[in-house]
């Protein structure tokens, strides 16, 4: 199941193919889907990330704080700006209303800002600081404008002064089942030169209190390092997949299994069945999340919901 076979449904179409395969297009941040949408881990944080693109780009005014000025602005995306800051081309250009508040309490993040695409009701919120000791960054999405009961968050926390990052990623439908459902957690430090993820991508078959459509993933590595790469799956498909959890030390260069149903590799890692229970489950369950309306409801003092790398699996 790790290099052939029909294991897991692929990301991009609905295919299905090997658990390596899955893996290697989950820690690709361009990968995109047959909608073109970057759907993996690391593309939710080249998408959180983007805001530091399009701001200088639409030549909004920006204070001490580097990050817009208090008020309201407008700009316009161009097929080019979108493309430069990794978006699609456009058809025609977009017009964005951005409004700009002071957070009250600048613990974590120094301004609010909603930000309103034309002819749409639905703006993205983010909270954002960004400064000498850190880049973080809160956005929140509500789909129901695109007519989907769907809304997502992303957390993006990173501390200059440590050389470490904290992320998380939440997204969820509330209707029209068999509906999508995913969410990550990472931690780098680069001081130590170790990483950890933890997710889940798959679906909701009928909206009550299981899931039973996706993988289940932990992973724990060192990313300038190399060695090998402690990869723990866990899938609940129905159908056409062998159920189970797959672990080993895997070579990131080549993606061949090191060290079967092994997690002692150079960094170690967690049981993914595990993490489905004490992470995955227990996020798809928490009443922060359980409306589309508390979802899209991020605050000045939004977080992760872990510290690093001895809570981020449990």
């Amino acid at each position: 199941n790790w290099t052939t076979g029909s294991a897991v449904p692929n990301l991009y179409n609905g295919g299905s193919y090997s658990i390596q395969q899955w893996f290697i297009d989950e820690f690709d941040e361009n990968f995109q889907n047959s909608n073109g949408a970057n759907i993996t881990f690391g593309g939710r944080i080249k998408n959180a990330l983007d805001i530091l693109c399009y701001l200088p780009a639409l030549s909004i005014p920006t204070d001490s704080k580097n990050l817009p000025t208090v008020g309201t602005h407008t700009g316009t995306i161009t097929s080019a700006i979108s493309t430069a800051c990794g978006g699609e081309a456009l058809s025609s250009d977009v017009t964005v209303t951005l409004t700009a508040t002071d957070a009250s309490d600048t613990t974590i993040y120094d301004r609010f800002l909603s930000i309103s695409l034309a002819g749409s009701s639905c703006p993205f919120k983010i909270y954002a600081k960004i400064d000498s000791t850190a880049i973080n960054i809160a956005q929140a999405e509500d789909q129901t404008c695109d007519g989907r009961d769907h809304g997502s968050r992303t957390v993006f926390l990173h501390n200059k002064s440590t050389n470490t990052t904290r992320f998380m990623y939440y997204s969820k439908a509330f209707s029209n089942f068999p509906s999508g459902f995913e969410t990550y957690r990472g931690y780098l430090n680069e001081t130590t030169d170790e990483a950890y993820v933890v997710g889940y991508y798959g679906g909701d078959d009928d909206g009550d209190s299981t899931f039973d459509s996706g993988v289940s993933f932990t992973a724990a590595g060192k990313p300038s390092a190399g060695g090998t790469v402690a990869i723990s799956a866990h899938t609940n498909f129905t159908g056409n997949t062998v159920k189970g959890t797959y672990q080993a030390c895997i070579n990131p260069t080549t993606m061949a299994i090191d060290t079967d149903n092994s997690l002692a590799c150079s960094v170690t890692g967690s049981d993914a069945s595990s993490s489905h229970t004490n992470v995955i489950q227990a996020l798809y369950d928490a009443s922060a999340y359980d409306s589309l309306t508390k979802l899209y409801g991020i605050g000045e003092t939004t977080t992760v919901g872990f510290t690093d790398e001895t809570d981020i699996f449990n």
